[in-house]
């Protein structure tokens, strides 16, 4: 099974690095050996202060790396990995798409991929905001948006 994991990326630190080495190790182990992936990171808008972090993800996982100019937001990341995904890679069974601060776990990763059952699947993966290890900005934003909409339902 061979799939594209998508990685947009702001103003990365070594999470990103930590992150596609972890992924890397997780599918070295004997009952990952089905799965093949390829990493495309998108860089919206980032700057040549964190061009070294992309450069070292390129030289070290063979990411392909796909770049904005000018921040555009994770909905257009998203939307540009997706347009390379379908013009561009082909006879692979799926994609996933991963935050590249550190909010997602290797495993679960691997997890998410081992439900691919054929092209037509879908799989959501959902976080428990109230663990450790989950930035306080996506707990306040998740929290804070849970309680508007609360109170305007």
């Amino acid at each position: 099974m061979k799939i594209l994991v998508i990685i947009p990326s702001l103003e990365p630190n070594n999470m990103l690095l930590e992150l596609l080495e972890s992924i890397r190790v997780q599918l070295e182990k004997a009952e990952n050996s089905q799965i093949k992936a390829k990493f495309l990171i998108v860089d919206d808008g980032s700057g040549p202060e964190y061009a070294h972090i992309f450069q070292k993800a390129r030289d070290r996982y063979g990411c392909i790396l796909l770049r904005h100019a000018v921040n555009l937001g994770k909905g257009r990341a998203l939307k540009t990995a997706f347009n390379y995904f379908l013009n561009e890679i082909t006879d692979f069974h799926g994609l996933v798409t991963v935050d590249s601060d550190g909010q997602h776990a290797a495993d679960d990763i691997i997890c998410c991929i081992k439900e691919f059952s054929d092209e037509n699947t879908l799989i959501l993966g959902c976080r428990d905001f109230n663990q450790e290890g989950i930035p306080f900005k996506s707990r306040f934003g998740n929290k804070m948006t849970r309680n508007v909409f609360h109170f305007l339902g």
